[in-house]
């Protein structure tokens, strides 16, 4: 399976049509507003919001009927079975969407390895949401956990925002995580953004008000005045010391 890039297309005008056209690789569209109209030489397919659609490579690809509507497309290539029905529902909106926009982000950095993992991973997401690939049963909370602090890098890491986007009263979410893992969720929490901050302070040069920023700190005095306490010493020591620059 290959990425070979990806967008967001919104209709100016209540009257669009898809164009005609001659399609030579896979193309996921998944609907956020409207609906889509479109086929191939063989199908017609009604997308509403929500839904999604893979079209195979076809020698006609067109519209069949004006409406506005508003969708991420993303083309790619494959030789493999496609883990997912080709039609189906979007049931884990927030998690589809930042996988989408984690890819954009690693398409204008050129980063094709990571795009071509993720596009796997939101394949075999929709898989899940649709039945076709089962979900492991009882999947550990951490792995959950995991899964949505890798695609909500850029988001404060708060107990009472996990327990929301997974559907569980806060101190209950809480509970479950500790008799899981013998680490309270708070403490699991903030040990991941110190990982990520002491990583940001050694890969990159950004100043540490933006690190800071970046973990979701209001200000660089409380920042460091964690990574003290993680590390035993100043975020510009701990850069200093261990810089892999």
């Amino acid at each position: 399976m290959r990425f070979l890039w990806l967008g967001k297309f919104q209709s100016d005008a209540p009257d669009w049509t898809h164009p005609a056209r001659e399609l030579g690789e896979y193309e996921l569209m998944i609907v956020d507003h409207g609906t889509l109209y479109i086929a191939d030489h063989s199908q017609t397919h009604t997308v509403h919001k929500g839904e999604y659609l893979i079209m195979p490579p076809t020698t006609l690809q067109h519209g069949t009927k004006p409406s506005s509507c508003g969708f991420h497309w993303l083309h790619f290539e494959t030789s493999d079975p496609i883990p997912c029905p080709l039609t189906g529902t979007v049931t884990n909106t927030e998690l589809i969407l930042a996988m989408l926009n984690t890819m954009l982000q690693l398409e204008q950095h050129q980063h094709s390895s990571a795009t071509t993992y993720l596009l796997q991973a939101l394949l075999e997401e929709l898989g899940y949401e649709n039945n076709t690939i089962t979900t492991p049963p009882h999947r550990p909370l951490r792995e959950r956990i995991d899964e949505y602090l890798k695609y909500h890098q850029n988001t404060p890491h708060m107990v009472r925002t996990l327990a929301d986007y997974f559907g569980y009263h806060e101190k209950y979410f809480s509970t479950l995580f500790y008799k899981e893992n013998g680490i309270h969720l708070k403490h699991y929490l903030m040990e991941q953004t110190m990982e990520k901050g002491k990583a940001l302070l050694l890969n990159t040069d950004l100043p540490i008000h933006e690190i800071a920023a970046a973990c979701g700190f209001r200000d660089a005095h409380n920042f460091s005045r964690a990574i003290r306490t993680a590390y035993h010493m100043t975020p510009t020591k701990l850069r200093q010391t261990f810089s892999q620059k």
